[in-house]
């Protein structure tokens, strides 16, 4: 409670740091699930770009998780949990929902948005203020909210609430972001001998996760086709499209598993380095078959410089002679 308070009155000592808002937002989605009930459905959507912002990453995990939890207590029956984030560019003037609180220039909006109850004009305005509350007693401190206000101010930005009754409620933060003056997020100093231009077949049905990854795949200069699962990656290789990698979850919905689909990419062109995502560690058959084929085997998360080093190791020769596919048949 009390680092809440501090954190409202602009006074908790934060540790700042540039990150990647997407791959925060990413990460921090499949997290969330877990304090959600299955009656909730949750939708996240982030942009393509990098999104550099310098921000504590611990107290802003905090400030996300406190508005998930809020969206979660207003939906008692069940409904959707949307998390989002779009660019704000004040170039000439604010917004006028933002007032006089941010300043010209370029931010990056997360919003929290939930279908349940909702509340009316005049609570949605005492929202921010400490110990305020619609839970009954004993539910709720009332320092959520003052807390994601007080964290967003202290970042240099700010955050907005907007609600009607009966029709959800969705909070905003507004963070501020200078592509011009910090640098990238996503530039990574590359490794002697790092592989480059690579041809890369990505299988992953998580959206969010396969959306992250190909921001980090291109950023480093190489080519990504992607497939949300096996089934649609097998027709991509049928298609007689050339890759130098693929990189696969292990566990897919269909029918083809991330192993059948390796095996197929291999047969079809035996010099394809495979990298196997996978969020079992201990798994039997993934490690027996990848130590037989000398598949390279990744833990999720995954940190980008553990993946680009990996795509290194799976691709040693930046520049591969062309491969032959082998023909459509039975696999």
């Amino acid at each position: 409670m009390s680092k809440q308070l501090l954190a409202f009155a602009r006074r908790a000592r934060l540790e700042p740091n540039l990150v990647d808002l997407g791959e925060v937002i990413a990460q921090f989605g499949k997290m969330a699930p877990r304090v959600l009930p299955a009656s909730i459905d949750i939708e996240i959507s982030t942009l393509p770009q990098p999104l550099p912002i310098v921000i504590d990453r611990g107290e802003f995990d905090s400030a996300l998780l406190n508005l998930v939890l809020n969206a979660r207590d207003a939906m008692p029956n069940g409904g959707t949990l949307r998390i989002s984030v779009e660019l704000l560019d004040f170039e000439l003037e604010v917004a006028p929902e933002y007032g006089q609180e941010l300043g010209l220039g370029k931010y990056v909006s997360v919003t929290v948005e939930d279908s349940g109850h909702g509340m009316v004009q005049e609570m949605a305005e005492q929202a921010f203020e400490p110990f305020f509350t619609t839970k009954a007693l004993g539910e709720g401190s009332g320092l959520g909210l003052s807390m994601v206000l007080g964290f967003a101010q202290q970042s240099g930005g700010t955050a907005r609430i907007r609600s009607d009754l009966g029709s959800g409620t969705a909070v905003s933060m507004a963070l501020p972001i200078d592509s011009q003056r910090v640098p990238s997020v996503l530039e990574v100093q590359k490794p002697e001998g790092t592989a480059e231009n690579v041809r890369i077949l990505l299988a992953e049905d998580e959206a969010a996760v396969r959306q992250t990854l190909k921001r980090q795949l291109t950023s480093a200069g190489h080519a990504v086709v992607c497939c949300p699962n096996g089934d649609e990656a097998v027709q991509v290789l049928k298609s007689g499209k050339d890759f130098d990698l693929l990189l696969t979850d292990f566990i897919m919905p269909g029918f083809v598993g991330g192993i059948m689909l390796a095996e197929e990419a291999v047969k079809r062109n035996p010099e394809i380095g495979v990298i196997i995502l996978s969020g079992h560690p201990s798994d039997v058959t993934l490690r027996a078959s990848s130590s037989a084929r000398k598949w390279v085997v990744l833990q999720k998360p995954v940190p980008k410089e553990e993946l680009l080093r990996a795509v290194s190791e799976a691709c040693p020769l930046p520049d591969r002679p062309k491969k032959i596919s082998a023909p459509d048949g039975p696999w």
